[in-house]
């Protein structure tokens, strides 16, 4: 199936991944089938509960509908939500794209060049702006700073992170942004601040430009400037480039609770959690400090619920978990409300005529 479906879709160097994620989404999704098989005992009630496990996964997968246009109650901006996470489609989904992405003959070259790039393009032009625009909001309110926690926060941990994560000198009043010390001269230390992080990140911008330069110069001399362009043409998705580099999405960086968010090219972009979380399209997974590729961990992850599944099966988890909500009364026509609720629910998704004419006699015989 994958030979074939990448020859049709002209999909070059992919074969392996796609056949290592379909082969394990194909393992979880048997083992779901087991467990269902399993648990019930009437063919109806299977067929029932299909488009249940099904729809979910199609939604929130992450192909379909994007996670920052869910309800506010599940979205989260930083993170995958968790009910998207619950999703093996999710995984499988990400697991694709970011490989062909990331590991085809062409990219390869210079996915991490191009990060670089991203990471000083993003904050020389946009993070330090938006950072620069908060404190001037707050230096324009200065008559009554209570309100602003919240602003203060988002510059607080800004500032450590320009210190610890990109190795900027740490600015020295860093204690002092918060409501009942900060004052107009701090707030001008800050923006000078700023304004050398980005001065800072537009080195380094022209740093990593030139190391680009370099690569493309030395593929052009090995492969012939007809070659690369060539291979350009053959391994380059035009599409999924657009698609994991965000560039639809009009804001390029969310204003969270205590941090500034980006949102502009998550392929290039780390993860805020440290437990394996991470937003959609993350080129890896950060566990316990280490940087696992999403490629190799997203597959573990699916296998990881696979064996969960296999687990459930051996105990016959599902058939007791509905056991407890059967009657424990031996007279089948007095069931409990639980069953009496999974019984009516699949009359009205497998006959709704039927169910409405049931409610019908039943009032009119309530009337008489």
């Amino acid at each position: 199936f994958v030979l074939i479906g990448n020859f049709i879709l002209e999909i070059h160097g992919m074969t392996l991944y796609y056949w290592a994620v379909l082969f394990t989404i194909s393992c979880f999704a048997n083992m779901v089938g087991l467990n269902i098989s399993s648990a019930l005992n009437s063919v109806i009630n299977i067929y029932i509960l299909i488009p249940f496990i099904l729809v979910p996964q199609l939604l929130l997968g992450g192909a379909m509908i994007k996670f920052d246009e869910l309800h506010h109650s599940l979205n989260n901006q930083k993170n995958v939500p968790i009910v998207g996470d619950m999703m093996a489609s999710r995984w499988a989904y990400e697991a694709l794209t970011v490989a062909q992405f990331r590991y085809n003959d062409y990219e390869k070259h210079f996915f991490e060049v191009n990060k670089e790039i991203s990471k000083n393009s993003v904050y020389r032009s946009f993070m330090v702006p938006e950072m620069i625009s908060i404190n001037n909001e707050i230096l324009r309110d200065s008559s009554d700073w209570s309100d602003k926690d919240r602003s203060f926060r988002i510059l607080k941990n800004e500032v450590s992170r320009l210190n610890e994560v990109y190795g900027l000198r740490p600015f020295p009043y860093t204690d002092q942004i918060n409501s009942q010390y900060f004052s107009t001269s701090i707030a001008k230390r800050l923006n000078d601040y700023f304004l050398y992080a980005k001065d800072h990140f537009a080195t380094q911008y022209i740093q990593a430009q030139d190391k680009r330069d370099k690569l493309y110069e030395q593929l052009v001399e090995e492969l012939g400037r007809e070659g690369f362009v060539e291979l350009e043409k053959k391994y380059h998705n035009e599409f999924l480039a657009d698609l994991l580099t965000n560039r639809a999405h009009l804001d390029m960086v969310y204003r969270g609770n205590d941090q500034l968010i980006q949102k502009k090219d998550p392929i290039y972009m780390l993860p805020y959690s440290n437990i394996g979380r991470a937003h959609f399209y993350s080129p890896v997974k950060i566990l316990a400090g280490y940087e696992i590729p999403t490629f190799y961990f997203n597959i573990c992850f699916i296998w990881f619920m696979t064996i969960l599944l296999y687990l459930a099966l051996l105990d016959n988890s599902l058939k007791k978990l509905i056991k407890f909500f059967e009657s424990k009364e031996k007279d089948e026509n007095k069931p409990n409300y639980w069953v009496r609720v999974w019984d009516t629910l699949l009359i009205i998704i497998g006959s709704p005529r039927v169910y409405r004419r049931a409610r019908k006699i039943k009032k009119t015989a309530e009337k008489e």
